[in-house]
């Protein structure tokens, strides 16, 4: 069975074709974590004490934005969501700042 490129311990979970690199389950987490953080970082889209609404569909992609925003960044965050059922924009704040 491969193992991953990054540790070289653990078996492959995902194959990032564009750059050939094939990761464990940790060391992806950590990949997609770390590109994230320096997208955020290189362009400067938030900053320490910000308030930042984030448009949550329920989906994989906005739900990741969420959990990394969460776990790094020392913001309050605004949650956007659209309710099916009533079709109204809805707002919730997590004061996340420690």
């Amino acid at each position: 069975m491969p193992t991953c490129n990054k540790c070289n311990r653990r078996p492959v979970v995902f194959n990032r074709i564009y750059s050939g690199e094939v990761l464990c389950k940790s060391c992806f987490i950590h990949s997609i974590e770390k590109k994230t953080l320096h997208t955020i970082s290189k362009y400067s889209m938030i900053h320490h004490g910000q308030r930042v609404a984030v448009g949550v569909s329920g989906g994989k992609d906005s739900l990741v934005l969420l959990y990394i925003l969460k776990k790094f960044q020392k913001i309050t965050i605004m949650i956007l969501s659209q309710s099916q059922s009533m079709k109204e924009l809805k707002a919730t704040e997590m004061n996340l700042l420690p």
